[in-house]
């Protein structure tokens, strides 16, 4: 059998599509961000969120998605945005790290877009997720800014800060074992 070729959209070039990503334009707080589509597992919606007293403020609380309980993270919390009740709509991006699922619940996905690497613009200081280094670029959709988040960055700080030192790459969390 013959290895196919690359799927070329009308008038691609090689080169426009090996600088070009699948990004999912999502919106916060009325702002616009994207994620990389190789990140995100799954989008989800209208599943139950249960709060976990004690918990630290960035996490919403956990799901159950087909029998594994999923904790799920602010998106508006994590960038240090307006926490007004969320609009109707809302989906959580679910996570596959080493180890475990993760879920940012965002205010709703506008949709999937391919925008080329070397259309990315520096990311504007000051803006949303500055902080801890999680945006990686800036592009215009619709007339609109989004800023490109770097999602693994935006989720290991507030989890490192939460769990000590346990946190491993991603964000798989290392439990004590017992015994020896």
């Amino acid at each position: 059998m013959e290895p196919t070729a690359p799927l070329f959209l009308f008038g691609d070039t090689p080169e426009e599509v090996e600088d070009a990503r699948a990004l999912i334009v999502l919106e916060l707080a009325g702002e616009r961000f994207a994620v990389e589509l190789t990140d995100v597992s799954e989008v989800i919606r209208d599943y139950p969120l249960y709060p976990v007293p004690g918990a630290p403020e960035f996490v919403d609380g956990v799901v159950n998605l087909r029998g594994r309980v999923v904790t799920v993270l602010s998106g508006r919390r994590l960038l240090g945005l307006a926490d007004d009740p969320p609009p109707t709509g809302e989906r959580i991006l679910i996570l596959q790290g080493p180890g475990e699922l993760l879920g940012v619940r965002v205010d709703r996905v506008v949709g999937v877009k391919r925008v080329a690497v070397s259309a990315l613009e520096p990311p504007l200081a000051g803006k949303a997720g500055d902080a801890r280094g999680a945006l990686r670029g800036l592009f215009t959709s619709e007339d609109r800014a989004v800023s490109l988040l770097d999602l693994a960055k935006l989720v290991t700080a507030p989890l490192e800060s939460a769990a000590g030192p346990e946190l491993r790459a991603g964000f798989a969390v290392d439990k004590p074992q017992s015994g020896p």
